[in-house]
């Protein structure tokens, strides 16, 4: 069977190169929209990367920053709940979907 993601056929590899550093959470988030998805701010790197930079007090900013790679790990996890016969995971700061699926 082939993996499908959010209804749409897709092909397993790497779609965030480690290369991508502090921005792969952000790239991730744009390859979800690429699947059709509407990326929740809870899961959205991009939305914490900007409460960083305008947050209204230091506090809300230094929460924000921290919680940058967080949204990029629940992103992985949003896109496992609407993925086939494959898995998304990060492996050394790149972000790979495998058609390996444990039983």
């Amino acid at each position: 069977m082939a993996i499908v993601v959010n209804g749409r056929p897709a092909d397993s590899g790497c779609y965030v190169g480690d290369h991508q550093g502090q921005y792969a959470g952000d790239v991730l988030a744009e390859v979800a929209e690429s699947f059709g998805f509407v990326v929740p701010a809870t899961c959205d790197p991009r939305f914490y990367r900007r409460l960083a930079a305008e947050g209204s007090t230091r506090s809300v900013r230094d929460d924000a920053e921290s919680e940058i790679v967080n949204a990029g790990d629940r992103l992985v996890d949003f896109l496992n709940t609407a993925t086939v016969e494959g898995v998304w995971e990060w492996d050394g700061g790149a972000v790979y979907l495998s058609d390996w699926v444990q039983d």
